[in-house]
């Protein structure tokens, strides 16, 4: 569903602003002229994919993005210190398969691990994050499978 951006600030009465439709996100809102309204819980939790939802964002956003990849340095030091390059989380992301995701608290956001092999037939599990409002997958970190 997409985001819907309209409402009221407490203090200001009506938002003047028509609503709009954004793409991407499961979430409500409220934004005032001057400022995003915080005196209330405005954003909720974005919709949880299943496992063959997942899948399917990541492979629409690979066809659509141009396999446009973000990293956490977190990921890059574990992609430095596995030898993983960016043909091998691609190889996984086209061809592995999704697990049930885990909220991440401190990021508002659902880390979805795909396991699958790397171009030489090691056994790796990309976790990441879909960032479909940025075009981008971000990868988080990168796993051999016996971790």
């Amino acid at each position: 569903m997409p985001l819907v951006v309209s409402g009221a600030c407490p203090a200001r009465g009506p938002n003047p602003l028509p609503s709009t439709t954004l793409t991407g996100y499961d979430t409500r809102l409220k934004v005032c002229l001057s400022r995003v309204d915080t005196s209330e819980v405005c954003v909720s939790r974005p919709k949880q994919l299943s496992p063959t939802e997942a899948f399917e964002a990541i492979q629409a956003l690979l066809k659509e993005c141009g396999e446009r990849l973000g990293k956490t340095t977190h990921a890059r030091d574990r992609m430095l210190e596995r030898t993983v390059n960016d043909d091998d989380i691609l190889n996984v992301l086209r061809n592995g398969t999704v697990s049930t995701p885990e909220w991440n608290e401190e990021h508002q956001n659902w880390k979805y691990p795909v396991s699958g092999m790397d171009l030489d037939g090691i056994p790796l599990v990309i976790v990441i994050a879909l960032e479909p409002q940025y075009c981008r997958i971000t990868v988080i970190t990168v796993k051999d499978r016996s971790r």
